[in-house]
């Protein structure tokens, strides 16, 4: 028996229209659990801090919010020490950004969220999945007033094209006073840090991981950076590794042996002093 092609044609509308109302089923009922998930993590989340921790550690099996309206990934276990790397991490992107959360109200509110996530099934070393859980309790209105601060992000000083052109700005400023240093200062910051962002990227990443566990603040940045200038060192591997044991004072066993040796006021004919050397060396090779 022959199928006309209207035939054909209507069968397949038929089929399109019958799978577009089991779409819309499917659809509706997906709200309404999103909706009733959303009802009850937002009962949980908002409110003071005070009441938020003392139902967090109350209520074990409350504030958990659906895999799959989270957002968030799943991920093996995860160290203490890895977690905070993400965390701060994420903190540092938010301020690039030009938002705060406040530590006391802001921070510890999607802390607690994080956490009972991460108590069943989120990993919380992704910094992307701190960004999708702060994005999360947004879209419930959990926040008090205040809690996320939008700052106005400091404007970036002009950038040279080139280097050649970068060395002509810093000679033309007078340094002669404390502001014209200061600026000078940017300058020369600006002519190594832009260049190599990457670089310096990934040195803050590095002993925010194993085996440093860094917290890398902002203020440990400024630090290797003023020390950079200051020694004229430029922004390069060798400098920054020096500029751990320096600055940061994260050193290996064999670094923090010859520190010693090089700061010992001992001889190194005496005795006491060759055997504690001796010690730390067998020490270190029983590792």
């Amino acid at each position: 028996m022959n199928t006309s092609r209207r035939d054909t044609r209507n069968a397949q509308q038929y089929i399109a229209a019958e799978e577009a109302k089991v779409q819309a089923q499917v659809d509706t009922k997906v709200a309404a659990d999103k909706k009733a998930v959303d009802v009850g993590l937002r009962l949980f989340y908002i409110g003071p801090i005070g009441e938020l921790k003392e139902s967090f550690h109350s209520n074990p099996s409350g504030g958990i919010d659906s895999y799959k309206f989270s957002g968030l990934t799943r991920g093996k276990a995860q160290s203490l020490e890895d977690q905070k790397s993400a965390f701060l991490t994420f903190i540092d992107e938010l301020a690039a950004e030009g938002t705060q959360l406040t530590e006391s109200g802001g921070a510890e509110r999607l802390a607690f969220y994080m956490f009972r996530q991460g108590d069943v099934f989120a990993d919380l070393s992704s910094t992307v999945n701190w960004h999708r859980g702060l994005a999360r309790l947004r879209e419930l209105n959990v926040f008090a007033e205040g809690e996320i601060v939008t700052v106005e992000k400091p404007a970036a000083p002009p950038r040279a094209e080139t280097q050649e052109e970068l060395m002509s700005a810093i000679e033309k400023v007078d340094t002669s006073s404390r502001e014209g240093t200061k600026k000078a200062r940017r300058l020369v910051e600006q002519g190594f840090v832009n260049e190599k962002q990457p670089l310096f990227s990934r040195f803050i990443s590095h002993m925010r991981s194993k085996p440093w566990h860094h917290p890398m603040t902002k203020t440990d940045q400024q630090s290797v950076t003023d020390f950079l200038v200051a020694k004229n060192l430029g922004l390069t591997e060798k400098s920054l590794d020096l500029a751990r044991q320096q600055v940061l004072g994260c050193r290996t066993d064999d670094e923090r042996l010859a520190h010693q040796i090089e700061n010992d006021s001992r001889q190194a004919s005496d005795y006491n002093f060759k055997r504690e050397i001796r010690n730390q060396q067998l020490k270190m090779g029983a590792k």
